[in-house]
């Protein structure tokens, strides 16, 4: 999938407590890696609001891991 701006993706294994931050335009699996982020304690990554939020309201799927596409900056909580 091509995309542009900011893509952010759970890590593989980490239940959606990690996720990391590509930024670039192309295949989402060719962005430039920003930066590995961790969610705070008790909330997990969650691709449809592309921000950590409370662990009883993600559904994290693994395989494929979905992502989410933002073309702001935001921090870890989604505020600009």
């Amino acid at each position: 999938m091509l995309f542009s701006g900011n893509v952010y993706t759970p890590f593989p294994g980490s239940e959606c407590r990690k996720f990391d931050h590509r930024q670039g335009k192309g295949p989402v699996a060719d962005g430039e890696l920003v930066k590995a982020h961790d969610c705070p304690t008790g909330l997990k990554f969650d691709v449809n609001t592309c921000t950590c939020n409370f662990e009883s309201r993600v559904s994290c799927t693994p395989d494929p891991p979905p992502f989410c596409v933002s073309k702001g900056k935001h921090d870890l909580l989604g505020r600009e």
